[in-house]
């Protein structure tokens, strides 16, 4: 499968059958709606950041920060 660069929706990960957990090149992690308001759907694709995750209830890391490297 090759990726284009490009965010793509959980949906269409699940349609093209995208293996999330083989690639490790690239860090794949689920963005979802609620996070709207944190800009992680203002990323720009293709750069490097660097991700902190916390601690959810349902006992999964959650996406808690994304800062651009060198831009801080």
């Amino acid at each position: 499968m090759q990726f284009e660069n490009r965010i793509y929706s959980r949906a269409e990960l699940r349609e093209r059958e995208i293996d999330t957990g083989s690639d490790g090149r690239k860090i794949l992690t689920p963005v979802f709606w609620w996070q709207r308001s944190k800009g992680f759907f203002d990323l720009e694709v293709g750069a490097r950041y660097r991700l902190s995750y916390v601690p959810g209830k349902d006992g999964y890391a959650k996406l808690g920060s994304a800062t651009l490297e060198g831009g801080e």
